[in-house]
Order: C-alpha cells, then structure tokens, then sequence
C-alpha cells in the first residue's frame, strides 16, 4: 500500500480537510517533494495562521470526523503574493 501524506494541524492536532475526509496525497505523483509543505504553507497563509502551523506529514490516522469549519481569509492568489512577498 502506497504511502499517503495529509496536512495536520500541529496546535489543534487534527488532520485537514473538509466533509469527506482529510485531504491527502501521494507524494509520489509530484514532481518535488518540498510540494506537501507548500501545500502546508499556501493553507496556513490563507487560514490567516502563523506559518509552520500546518506540516505535511505521514497519514496514519484511520478513523476522523470533521471537527470544526474555518473560514478562508485569502484566496490563493492574495496568499501565495503575500508568501512570496514576506509579508507572512
């Protein structure tokens, strides 16, 4: 069975991801590795939260529930601006 990779919450301790599930991914289908932590960047950049907070990480967790809905402060764009800027 392949390995897949989620993006965890360090704080809340909780796997992200929406009503279906946590969001995750094969790190073998992208072309770099460092792809998991942008992905844990571009998210804490648009939740608005300290970056470092979400890390891309080995999913083990089998059995999760949606815990809490947050609200989305950027989208993409702004985020990933505001990343390349050093504004976050």
């Amino acid at each position: 069975m392949a390995v897949k990779y989620g993006l965890y919450d360090t704080l809340d301790k909780v796997w992200m991801g929406d009503k279906d599930g946590p969001l995750l991914f094969d790190p073998a289908d992208d072309i770099d590795p460092m792809m998991g932590q942008v992905r844990a960047m571009m998210v804490d950049a648009q939740l608005g939260q300290r970056q470092g907070r979400t890390r891309a990480m080995e999913y083990t967790e089998q059995s999760v529930r949606l815990r809490d809905e947050v609200e989305v402060e950027r989208d993409p764009l702004t985020a990933l601006t505001m990343l390349e800027e050093g504004q976050l």
